[in-house]
């Protein structure tokens, strides 16, 4: 399953569909409800502060029966940065906040459907690190083991030290097992997502490694670096996602898009579409792909990388 982070976010499980296929059309649902946030945010800011409105989340805005309210007691702003919807209705939240409805927690929490905050979860594992002005968690993704990946720049509870990828428990207890210990820059890690075969893929500016400095790597199911992938081709990775196992990305300083073999190599059989200055691709449950230049409307193209001329 992967994951949602500001760039990756998804709806809810649609019954009698396929897990794969209904995550995908919900990933596009939210999509969608994205695009309603950030207008509804805009709106909202033309007639008031958000900084004025303690625990006021624009969320509301857009369906006024989703109670969702985060605030933050300590840091200047707060912001929502991942949403990632659960098989069984219920929502994981991550960003920079640390409070929910008026209950202190962490920054990342899980939702009841109707947007109330799930006492069952341990919610305050995640700490904000206030540190760089940076999002505190970025992305989070779910394995199929039901174990939770949190991706950003944060700390745990009750600790002082800086962690950008850890893995929680079903129930939001950390889980000690897993162990990522790669130094990245400032911002974290930026992306996660987790392959069919259980393999995790992170992104972030920099990350180094025993091999150089990557913008991408491949870890095994325990947070450790998988040294069968390695693309060195560089370092500077903008955007990721999963196109049936196989990982798409916008890379390098004219931010173009490939397609990468599971080695870490480029993938010949896709047509690298000469497109530069690209800024988000979707991948739709039939493979085809939807990018976004930072100049241009979105293009769709075929899953091989040809323009869709339908």
């Amino acid at each position: 399953m992967t994951s949602t982070s500001r760039d990756n976010l998804g709806a809810k499980t649609l019954k009698g569909v396929s897990t794969l296929e209904s995550l995908n059309a919900s990933r596009l649902a939210a999509f969608l409800f994205l695009i309603l946030l950030v207008l509804g945010s805009e709106n909202f800011a033309q007639e008031t502060s958000l900084e004025s409105q303690p625990g006021h989340s624009t969320l509301d805005l857009v369906d006024p029966s989703f109670n969702a309210q985060i605030s933050t007691a300590s840091y200047g702003t707060k912001s929502v940065s991942a949403i990632l919807p659960l098989p069984d209705g219920k929502i994981l939240v991550g960003g920079r906040f640390n409070s929910y409805s008026g209950i202190a927690t962490g920054s990342v929490v899980r939702l009841n459907s109707n947007g109330s905050l799930d006492t069952t979860f341990i919610n305050g594992t995640v700490e904000g690190a206030i540190l760089y002005g940076a999002t505190d968690v970025n992305a989070l993704a779910v394995q199929p083991d039901g174990k939770i990946l949190v991706a950003g720049v944060f700390r745990l509870n009750a600790e002082t030290a800086t962690r950008t990828l850890v893995r929680l428990n079903a129930d939001g207890s950390l889980d000690t097992g897993f162990s990522f210990n790669l130094v990245t820059d400032q911002s974290g890690i930026r992306q996660v997502l987790v392959r069919p075969n259980g393999k995790i893929i992170v992104s972030s500016h920099i990350i180094t490694t025993p091999n150089g400095v990557r913008g991408v790597v491949q870890l095994n199911s325990d947070g450790t670096l998988d040294g069968s992938f390695d693309m060195a081709a560089n370092p500077l990775v903008r955007h990721i996602e999963l196109q049936n196992g196989k990982l798409l990305l916008i890379f390098g300083g004219s931010m173009e898009m490939a397609r990468l073999n599971d080695d870490g190599s480029f993938d010949s059989t896709f047509n690298r579409p000469g497109m530069n200055h690209l800024d988000k691709l979707y991948v739709q449950p039939d493979g085809k792909i939807i990018v976004q230049s930072q100049a241009a409307k979105p293009v769709r193209l075929n899953a091989d990388g040809t323009n869709d001329s339908t």
